[in-house]
């Protein structure tokens, strides 16, 4: 019996016993991909040792390892700020700025803790040099050892830290006192939605206009080109037919047209169509409704049934009749809902 060929890729599997008598053994079955196409084997040693080294110093502090303070909300750009949140602000960013600083002096004393063990060291080698010559040698400074180093630093980001803490504190004052004002800015936010979407709609409406303007030149240019050359060749005894006038024009706009262009036109990528489907994807924005009514098992609120019913409630009737009487169609076929039948 002779042996198969094998797959390609494949060893040739061992059907006749070995020479010293031994059965034969068929190795195991591979991929058929070469050794050298496997993703090497992972090695946590081999990764620590590309990670980029902690500092030689005693603190082992690394900058940007302390935690910034949180962020307080930020009123919306069209509002008049009130006094009383923007003095919360102003507090804000001077704990913000605190932190920072204090931040900062960790870095600076790190520095200068390394400099000075690396002034040190220097001093140290230039010395046995002036020794070995035989010269005087030069004094040798003192530095700030790994354990002065690290107790520093301990004091120093316990400020940071501390400042952490005020700017969070501050954070969370500032936060408080939008959350009163967020009813005002919300109901604004709303009826700002309509003039910024006509806005839009126009901004795209003019620059649609003028993209067509832009493109229809080139159709004008190959146009009196045209009527150009035919001029120039009836000049030269040659009678130019509107069939080939309108060729030599079609032949001009394609010359003016670079494969780019060519290629986007032929994919309705061309600056009017384009344009003409953000014009179509802003009709889908105005469908949107900020100050739409959710459905009530649409909307997570928490704090029980009874809490969820008072809060929901809350935004029904607070809504324009428009969006209630939209809300009745759309979840009670035009009817009142049952809390407002309890009435």
């Amino acid at each position: 019996m002779t042996d198969p060929a094998p797959l390609p890729g494949l060893p040739r599997p061992l059907l006749t016993p070995s020479g010293d008598g031994t059965p034969g053994h068929a190795p195991a079955l591979t991929t058929g991909r070469d050794s050298q196409n496997y993703a090497p084997p992972f090695d946590p040693a081999e990764v620590a040792a590309k990670m980029p080294p902690r500092p030689a110093t005693g603190s082992g502090h690394i900058p940007g390892e302390f935690r910034e303070p949180a962020e307080p909300f930020a009123p919306p750009a069209w509002a008049d700020v009130p006094a009383d949140l923007a003095e919360a602000l102003a507090e804000y960013d001077a704990k913000r700025a605190a932190w920072s600083a204090a931040v900062d002096d960790v870095d600076e004393y790190r520095e200068s803790a390394r400099l000075s063990r690396a002034q040190r060291e220097a001093a140290v080698q230039a010395a046995g040099r002036a020794a070995a010559r035989g010269a005087k040698r030069p004094a040798i400074p003192s530095a700030i050892t790994e354990a002065d180093e690290e107790t520093e630093v301990r004091v120093l980001s316990a400020v940071v830290a501390t400042r952490q803490t005020e700017a969070d504190a501050a954070a969370r004052k500032a936060d408080r006192l939008a959350m009163t004002y967020a009813a005002d800015w919300a109901a604004e936010a709303v009826e700002r939605f309509g003039p910024a979407l006509g806005e839009a709609s126009a901004a795209v409406q003019a620059a649609y206009e003028a993209a067509q303007r832009a493109e229809s030149v080139l159709s004008q240019s190959a146009h009196w080109r045209s009527l150009a050359l035919a001029a120039d060749l009836g000049r030269a005894g040659v009678r130019v037919t509107e069939h080939q006038r309108a060729r030599i024009l079609s032949d001009l706009l394609d010359a003016s047209k670079p494969w780019q262009y060519s290629t986007a036109e032929a994919q309705r990528r061309n600056p009017t169509d384009l344009l003409n489907r953000v014009h179509e994807a802003l009709g889908t924005l105005r469908m949107c409704d900020p100050g739409v009514i959710p459905a009530a098992d649409t909307l997570y609120l928490p704090g029980g049934d009874e809490v969820y019913r008072v809060v929901w409630r809350a935004i029904f009737d607070n809504a324009t009749e428009e969006r209630k009487q939209r809300f009745r169609d759309r979840h009670a076929g035009g009817y009142p809902l049952h809390h407002e039948r309890e009435r």
